[in-house]
């Protein structure tokens, strides 16, 4: 196991909050609205993309992509009652964020717009955000990632990711980060978690064997 990072990245669905119900109602809705038909099973499978990516690998047009998105940030806005934090993992988080000897982020393909809104709800607003808007491209390639690195000036071999999505890991790969798999999380990685560059976490508990803080 990785034990002595310098900079901690986190995405956020599925690692530091449960959106699941609020992504489903929005996907639900906006879908019936624009009559796609296309269920959030298949939706649910392109989580941590981009939303403008998601679209398009579900064949949504290109004619109707923008206004698809706005009406699912809008209803993702109404239905936010429905977020909520894994409360291990936001306490590691807020606890990591406040130390003096690691720097933290938040690597997440939520707008900005929408991801601004509830890490300051969680009491996230301190810590470095980075959406898919600072980058040319977001996860699965690395850009995001090496921002954070370029931000703190801290080398990719001293950056541990922790993810929940095979977009997660790639990312990680192609930058040069340690990975840790967040197994309560909502995806899956194709890769045996048992790899010696992946460290398993079976729960927002176990965050706390990373590091001492």
């Amino acid at each position: 196991m990785f034990v002595s990072p310098r900079l901690i990245g986190f995405d956020f669905d599925g690692v530091i909050i449960d959106s699941i119900r609020c992504m489903e109602k929005s996907w639900n809705l906006t879908a019936k609205e624009f009559l796609l038909d296309i269920p959030f099973e298949a939706y649910s499978r392109n989580i941590g993309l981009p939303f403008e990516v998601i679209l398009s690998r579900l064949g949504v047009a290109s004619s109707i992509a923008q206004k698809v998105k706005s009406r699912y940030l809008s209803l993702s806005e109404d239905f936010s009652s429905l977020v909520e934090p894994f409360p291990e993992a936001l306490d590691f988080l807020l606890r990591a964020s406040r130390s003096d000897s690691i720097k933290t982020c938040v690597i997440t393909s939520k707008p900005r717009v929408r991801a601004k809104g509830l890490m300051a709800s969680l009491g996230l607003g301190h810590v470095l955000l980075v959406c898919p808007e600072d980058v040319g491209r977001g996860k699965p390639f690395p850009d995001p990632l090496f921002f954070a690195n370029d931000f703190f000036s801290i080398r990719s071999d001293a950056s541990l990711y922790i993810g929940d999505m095979n977009s997660d890991y790639l990312a990680a790969l192609a930058a040069g980060w340690h990975f840790a798999f967040a197994a309560w999380g909502y995806g899956d990685i194709s890769c045996d978690p048992a790899h010696q560059a992946i460290t398993y976490l079976p729960s927002p508990a176990s965050l706390n064997g990373i590091i001492q803080i």
